[in-house]
């Protein structure tokens, strides 16, 4: 988690300089953990951030989102 929001950090403070995705496994265990849309009501994100989350089930699903979003 500590990571995550760390590479979360880098995008929003600009640190990384080009859109790079954010595959998170586990759909329904990590929607649970982190409500990113109680984040954003409390502006502790923005709603463009909850775009940059990717929740996938398997690696297959993962590699298939990277290989299209990725440039």
């Amino acid at each position: 988690l500590d990571e995550l929001m760390e590479v979360l950090t880098l995008i929003q403070t600009k640190k990384i300089d080009r859109p790079i995705p954010i595959v998170v496994f586990g759909q329904d265990y990590w929607r649970e953990i982190i409500d990113l849309d109680a984040m954003a009501r409390w502006g502790t994100i923005s709603e463009e951030d909850i775009k940059l989350f990717n929740f996938v089930n398997s690696a297959e699903e993962g590699f298939k989102f990277l290989q299209k979003n990725l440039k």
